[in-house]
């Protein structure tokens, strides 16, 4: 009995963290925060690489698309198996969705995916994020 206690208190802990909530009928639901967590990238010298583009562009995605939505987008693989529709829906305006709390991604950070698949979708990458046109003057994103 203890051991079951002690395994909803772990999923419950869990999905708290990372923003879930049960509703009627026992669906969990991933609720985003308003304004997601952007690290503070310092774009004079960061790459169009995999790990930038988790800290900006693809930040908010991972809200929900780790977790429950599909596709989900967790590994380098998984991002570059879904390049196209990635790319379609952001530039669409139909992700990030705003009627979750989400805003638009910026210009930079539109710009900054779609340059990262035209290299490729490299993991590293020695290209810099001020190469691209909408980036060259931001020194921080956001």
């Amino acid at each position: 009995m203890n051991r079951i206690i002690g395994r909803a208190l772990f999923y419950a802990l869990v999905m708290s963290a990372a923003g879930c909530r049960l509703k009627e009928g026992g669906r969990i639901l991933l609720e985003p925060k308003a304004t997601p967590d952007v690290e503070q990238v310092d774009f004079s010298v960061a790459d169009i690489d995999f790990e930038t583009l988790k800290k900006t562009s693809f930040k908010s995605c991972q809200k929900c698309h780790s977790l429950t939505e599909k596709p989900l987008l967790v590994t380098l693989d998984d991002w570059r198996n879904e390049e196209g529709s990635v790319i379609d829906m952001l530039e669409s305006g139909d992700m990030p969705p705003q009627d979750k709390g989400y805003g638009p991604l910026s210009p930079c950070e539109l710009d900054m995916a779609k340059r990262w698949y035209q290299l490729g979708a490299p993991e590293r990458s020695d290209i810099k994020v001020i190469t691209i046109s909408s980036c060259e003057k931001l020194k921080t994103n956001l």
